[in-house]
C-alpha cells in the first residue's frame, strides 16, 4: 500500500485540477481576487504537493525493504492537511468580498491567511472527516483485488470498513454545523430550494448507507465480496456528486447575496477551440481508464531467490 500512495496521489492532482480549472473561469474576478490576498500560501501549495510526493515516494522505498515508514506517511499527512487548510481558505474568502479592502490593507503581502469566518474551520473539518470516508470505501474496492493474499484483503477490508463508518459519523455530525454556520439568508435559500434541500436528505441517506457498510464489513470478519466492493464504489461516487453539487449551491446562494449571479454571465463560444478540448478531454478519461485498468491488473514483482 505505501508503494501505492504515490501513484495514487497523481490521480488526486489531476482529478483536482479541472474542477480548479472550471471554478476559475466561472469564478475568476472572486477567486483570483481571494488568491492574490492569500499569494504566498497560495502558490506555496506547488512546493507543498512536492513535498508529499518526496515522502510518499521516500516512505515506499523505506516500506519495499521492510524499514517502518509511518513516520514519513504521517509527515506526508500532515502536508495534505495544510493544503486543504490553504484550498478551504481561499475558497471561503472568495464568499468574501466585504474582507478583501482591509485584508490587503493590513497585509498586502499575501502572506496571511483569512480568520474570523464561522465556515471556515468547519468545512475544512467536513471535507476531512470525507477523506476519512472514501479512504476506508477505497480500502474495501481495493481488498478485492486478486493480487493480494487472504490475510491482506481480509485486513483492508475490515479496517476499510470501520474507517468508513467512523468518517460517516463524523461527517454526520459536523453537516449540520456546516449549514448552521452559513449565513441566514444563505440557510433559507438552502432550505426553499428543493434541489439542494432533496440533496441533503439524499446525502444524509448515503452517510448512514456508509456506516451501515462499515458495520456489515466488521460482522463479516472482512470477508472479501464483489457486491460489498460495487456497493462501496458506488457510495463513494454518489457521497461526492452529492457533495460537489451542495457545495456549489452554498457558493452560489452565497454569491448571489453579494450581488452575483453565475447563470447570466455571458458566454461566447470559441466552438473550434470547445471541440478541441473535448476532443482532448475524452482522449485523456481513455488513457486514464487504461492506466487505472494496467494499474489494477499489475502483479508484484517476485523476486527470485538464489538456492
Amino acid at each position: 500500500m505505501a508503494g501505492s500512495l504515490p501513484l495514487i496521489m497523481t490521480y488526486v492532482i489531476n482529478f483536482g485540477i479541472p474542477p480548479l480549472l472550471f471554478t476559475q473561469v466561472l469564478y475568476g474576478s472572486f477567486l483570483y481576487t481571494s488568491s492574490v490576498l492569500i499569494g504566498f500560501w497560495w502558490i506555496s501549495v506547488i512546493l507543498l504537493v512536492i513535498l508529499v510526493y518526496s515522502s510518499l515516494y521516500a516512505g515506499g522505498e523505506r516500506a519495499a525493504k521492510a524499514k517502518a515508514w509511518w513516520p514519513l506517511g504521517f509527515v506526508a499527512l500532515m502536508i495534505a492537511y495544510t493544503i486543504a487548510r490553504i484550498y478551504s481558505s481561499n475558497m471561503t474568502l472568495m464568499l468574501r468580498p466585504g474582507v478583501w479592502m482591509e485584508m490587503f490593507r493590513t497585509h498586502p503581502h499575501g502572506t496571511i491567511l483569512p480568520h474570523g469566518d464561522p465556515t471556515l474551520v468547519l468545512r475544512w473539518l467536513f471535507m476531512l472527516a470525507g477523506s476519512l470516508t472514501m479512504g476506508g470505501l477505497a480500502l474495501i474496492v481495493m481488498g478485492t483485488r486478486q493480487t493480494y493474499p487472504v490475510a491482506v484483503k481480509a485486513f483492508m477490508v475490515r479496517n476499510g470498513g470501520w474507517i468508513t463508518a467512523l468518517g460517516a459519523m463524523l461527517q454526520t455530525s459536523l453537516a449540520f454545523r456546516v449549514y448552521q454556520a452559513q449565513p441566514v439568508t444563505v440557510q433559507t435559500k438552502l432550505f426553499e430550494t428543493p434541489l439542494y434541500h432533496t440533496l441533503s436528505m439524499v446525502w444524509l441517506g448515503l452517510a448512514v448507507g456508509g456506516i451501515l457498510l462499515g458495520v456489515l464489513t466488521l460482522i463479516r470478519r472482512g470477508k472479501t465480496s464483489v457486491v460489498l466492493a460495487t456497493v462501496a464504489a458506488a457510495l463513494a461516487l454518489l457521497l461526492t456528486a452529492t457533495m460537489v453539487v451542495y457545495r456549489d449551491g452554498i457558493r452560489d446562494l452565497t454569491l448571489l447575496v453579494n450581488g452575483y449571479q453565475v447563470w447570466d454571465l455571458k458566454v461566447v463560444a470559441n466552438w473550434p477551440v470547445v471541440t478541441l478540448f473535448l476532443g482532448s478531454f475524452l482522449i485523456a478519461l481513455l488513457l486514464l481508464g487504461w492506466l487505472i485498468l494496467v494499474a489494477v491488473k499489475a502483479k508484484p514483482i517476485q523476486e527470485e531467490v538464489a538456492p
